[in-house]
């Protein structure tokens, strides 16, 4: 089975969990999270070196001029009228891991990827969502609902699809089996996550994209650089990418040994519906079970909410 991996990447990550959050806890709590950030520049801030700067910002922020990382009290000389709320990195982390098990609708291995991002082994889940395609868009449909802003790649290995998420084209890239390095070759060499300053040293060679990297003999690449391990880096990201060295999907926690599951075209929300729904699931898991003449001492059910909450109950 070829193994197929989506990245998800959320560019506005603590700003959608932000207003979420507002918007979970009513109408009185929803200045200046929720109308502000639409109407007025709005920006998230943390303190660098004893430097307040920027860390993420709304697009009425953006369109002003602003940028990640700029120092405050310059962004305000440029943007008097900006509002600011420091940032909380616990509640972001916390939320995206509680986002990640919601995402374990589609596929058991999904891990959290940084500040920002999720990593889903869809290998021989997409059919159960009518292929590739549908699922990524039903993915991302299901995001926006819930108010989440979402870029996905998705590729045979978790390197290139996160270069898609980043770098694509567009909204949803889908690299073809096999089709990696056509893909991957005019996109920036920033799409393989590299330290800033190793991406500075690339540009000075004249190496600029993925497809350049890829040219280069590798003995010649390894003696630009002045240290071993900034040319080691660069090796080993490019070969992940290309799938020439193995990188896995950790899952947040191990996939259940038999799993039975059930989509539902509408939100499921009365007694005798969720009732059904369970005598369908238990005679799918327990029919699994019987073939393989095998028991089990613990069973679990797991609901994804229309909202991105995860109920869970066992027995």
């Amino acid at each position: 089975m070829r193994k197929r991996v989506i990245s998800v990447w959320l560019p506005h990550w603590p700003i959608n969990r932000l207003v979420r959050a507002a918007k979970r806890q009513g109408p009185v709590s929803l200045s200046p999270e929720n109308h502000v950030h639409r109407y007025a520049p709005f920006a998230l801030i943390i303190e660098d070196k004893g430097i307040e700067r920027l860390y993420a910002l709304n697009d009425v922020a953006v369109k002003a001029g602003l940028s990640r990382g700029k120092a405050l009290a310059d962004a305000r000389a440029i943007c008097p009228g900006l509002i600011t709320k420091g940032a909380d990195l616990s509640q972001d982390k916390t939320a995206l891991t509680m986002l990640a098990y919601w995402c374990q609708r589609y596929t058991p291995w999904v891990s959290v990827d940084g500040r920002d991002g999720l990593l889903l082994d869809i290998s021989g889940c997409a059919h159960l969502f009518g292929g590739e395609e549908a699922l990524c868009f039903d993915l991302q449909k299901r995001l926006a609902i819930q108010g989440i802003e979402a870029r996905i790649g998705l590729a045979d290995t978790p390197g290139a699809a996160w270069a898609l998420a980043r770098y694509g084209q567009s909204p949803v890239d889908i690299a073809p089996p096999n089709g990696v390095g056509e893909c991957l070759k005019n996109l920036s060499v920033s799409a393989l996550r590299l330290d800033d300053d190793v991406v500075t040293l690339l540009f000075r060679f004249g190496l600029k994209t993925i497809g350049s990297l890829m040219n280069i003999p590798r003995s010649a690449l390894a003696r630009r650089f002045p240290s071993r391990m900034a040319s080691e880096s660069v090796l080993l990201r490019l070969d992940q990418a290309l799938g020439r060295r193995h990188e896995t999907v950790t899952p947040l926690q191990a996939p259940p040994q038999y799993r039975s599951r059930l989509d539902f075209a509408e939100p499921v929300s009365s007694r005798e519906a969720i009732e059904h729904a369970l005598d369908d699931l238990s005679h799918n898991l327990t029919d699994k079970l019987a073939e393989d003449h095998k028991g089990a001492g613990r069973f679990s059910l797991v609901a994804y909410r229309v909202g991105g909450d995860v109920s869970r109950v066992s027995i």
